[in-house]
């Protein structure tokens, strides 16, 4: 006799299996927008309504205040939606409702009687797969409608296939026939940003060229909602970052200038923060380029046309400085309460405070001291602990060397 938890796990697989074990042309509707016209969209089912509510909130900055005023409900509908079919659906992808056979089995073309946002996409135990949109859907009341998505949407399943076959031949080393099938998965869908990234990767691995590894660094980071993976979006905001830090260190001094690198980074990394507030490796990468920052800020010579506007530019300078390094600093500290066996993050607080040391004014006051002691303190330390977790097959950085050195006779 089966268990409660045989018969849990069956159902949701019946009822998938009774539905959608057809071809993909069976999913195929045409989406009437105006009956009179004949005008129709090609869509492809994706799933039926399970629910409509009001939402509990409204955006203040949407309210129409004379609707309000004689007292209209100007709350969206958020509607549940029952997954059968996933062809790659997207949270804030538009979604359309039609109207669906009564025997709740077959599905038929109709017309679109509603569109919603997708607002969220999630696993349930009992249900399998749903969604929650966003919309105005008064006219539907609760009756089971058909919900569909655009059929040009369909060709991410083809993207997804040539994607997943691009990863097989990088895992086999065979970079050639890895990079065809990204490009073959991108032209499937020119958005789907886990193909872009994968090629992106594989451009800074394989001696392809930062230029390339950009270009589709960027289109992945303008698609980044469109991930499906959250796991792989993550991960995607911690290379960017890298890569980025790299790229500025690389060009930097084709023009002094140019932040551009180092304003990203930052904002890429508040993304990554919201997917994870306590990563070490976005810490790590802030940090840093906050620290490039401050070396930046250190070598722009203010430029004034008289001596109270170049006052005033040292002052500004001065302050910003002050902040990058605070920022950089607090970064780094909280990398290190993560993990500060890993000698990157010691090199680079031995890198941020000796340049500290170096920016201190020549005077003998009594603060002028304490700060230098400190400052030593601090190098001395995290000079220990670099030569404590720096892999035993890896030499000394040169640099770090002459610093330790430098710190000892100061």
């Amino acid at each position: 006799m089966p268990t409660m938890k045989n018969i849990t796990l069956f159902l949701p697989l019946f009822f998938s299996i009774s539905l959608f074990a057809v071809s993909r042309e069976d999913k195929i509707v045409y989406a009437f927008r105006d009956t009179g016209t004949g005008n129709y969209s090609k869509m492809v089912i994706i799933g039926e309504t399970v629910s409509i509510d009001k939402a509990s909130m409204i955006d203040n900055n949407k309210i129409d205040k004379d609707l309000m005023e004689i007292g209209v409900d100007l709350r969206p509908d958020m509607l549940t939606v029952k997954v059968l079919h996933n062809p790659g659906i997207r949270v804030g992808q538009t979604l359309y409702l039609l109207e669906k056979n009564p025997d709740h089995i077959s599905y038929k073309d109709g017309n679109i009687v509603g569109q919603v946002k997708v607002v969220s996409i999630f696993n349930t135990s009992f249900f399998g797969q749903q969604l929650r949109g966003e919309g105005y859907l008064r006219l539907i009341d609760n009756k089971v409608m058909t919900v569909a998505m655009p059929l040009e949407s369909e060709s991410l399943e083809d993207a997804i296939v040539y994607k997943k076959q691009g990863d097989y031949f990088v895992t086999k080393g065979d970079i050639a026939n890895a990079i065809s099938y990204y490009k073959k998965s991108i032209k499937m869908d020119k958005n789907y940003p886990e193909s872009h990234y994968a090629l992106a990767k594989l451009h800074t691995t394989s001696g392809e060229g930062y230029v390339s590894a950009g270009y589709e660094y960027k289109i992945t980071w303008n698609n980044r909602d469109k991930f499906l993976d959250l796991h792989e979006k993550h991960q995607f905001f911690l290379d960017y970052m890298k890569y980025l830090l790299v790229r500025f260190e690389m060009e930097a001094y084709k023009n002094t200038n140019q932040t551009t690198d180092l304003e990203t980074c930052i904002e890429v990394s508040k993304e990554a923060l919201k997917m994870d507030p306590q990563n070490y490796d976005t810490f790590y990468s802030v940090s840093y380029a906050y620290f490039l920052y401050y070396l930046r800020n250190r070598d722009i010579q203010p430029l004034a046309d008289s001596d109270d506007k170049l006052a005033a530019e040292k002052v500004l300078t001065r302050n910003k400085k002050a902040e990058y390094f605070d920022k950089s600093q607090d970064y780094l500290e909280k990398a290190l309460k993560i993990r500060h066996q890993d000698y990157k993050i010691q090199l680079l607080a031995i890198l941020l405070y000796f340049e500290k040391l170096k920016d201190l004014p020549n005077r003998e006051s009594r603060n002028q001291i304490t700060e230098t002691n400190t400052l030593k303190t601090k190098i001395e330390f995290h000079g220990k602990q670099y030569l404590i977790y720096k892999p035993k097959s890896k030499k000394i950085d040169k640099k770090i060397k002459d610093i330790l050195d430098i710190v000892k006779g100061y």
